[in-house]
């Protein structure tokens, strides 16, 4: 019983450091945020943190992995689900209103920057988008079976194109916002809906 509360709180400090992190992540940008910052922003000393976290490396791994958990869930509700569309709309949904989180767009673009650095990270990243894609692709080989999406379209081409457009929707704030988060949403699923029979 002891270990599992040792555990329960040792995960719950890493939850900590990591939201701390990505706060100065957000802020200053990778490469300009040190570990002291971290230590600072999380009122911790430097013996405690490297407990936790050896470099920002580790910290951007764990970060990576955190998105992969969250990929994972989103891949097992659109394969259980029993509408691509309904799924995919939800998931818009969740994108779009996570991207105008103070600091979100800024976090995203440094993670996707220390993605291509670090090849750890590149692999896990790669592992999450390939099991999205493939559950997307599943869920439209259900669509096509069920005639609700034309049999002509490729479904693994569709699922890469459909996750594309919708990763896109995070970084959408730092380039512009001359359209209201609604018009892009109802623009995003009527195009989705276009692929509809």
């Amino acid at each position: 019983m002891a270990r599992t509360v040792n555990h329960a709180r040792r995960e719950q400090k890493k939850s900590e450091i990591i939201i701390a992190a990505m706060q100065c992540f957000a802020e200053k940008g990778f490469h300009s945020t040190s570990m002291q910052d971290v230590c600072r922003a999380i009122s911790m000393s430097p013996g405690s943190l490297y407990r936790y976290f050896s470099s920002k490396d580790e910290i951007i791994i764990a970060i990576v992995e955190e998105e992969r958990r969250q990929d994972d869930e989103f891949a097992r509700q659109i394969t259980n689900s029993g509408s691509l569309f309904g799924a995919l709309e939800k998931l818009i949904s969740h994108v779009i209103q996570q991207s105008n989180e103070p600091g979100y767009t800024q976090l995203s673009a440094e993670i996707y920057a220390e993605i291509n650095r670090n090849e750890k990270a590149t692999a896990i990243a790669s592992e999450a988008h390939t099991l999205a894609a493939d559950a997307v692709a599943f869920a439209i080989n259900k669509a096509i079976e069920n005639e609700e999406i034309d049999s002509t379209w490729d479904p693994e081409a569709l699922a890469e194109v459909l996750i594309v457009l919708i990763d896109s929707l995070d970084t959408r704030p730092m380039f512009t916002k001359k359209a209201s988060d609604k018009a892009i949403h109802k623009t995003v699923i009527k195009l989705i809906g276009s692929i509809r029979n």
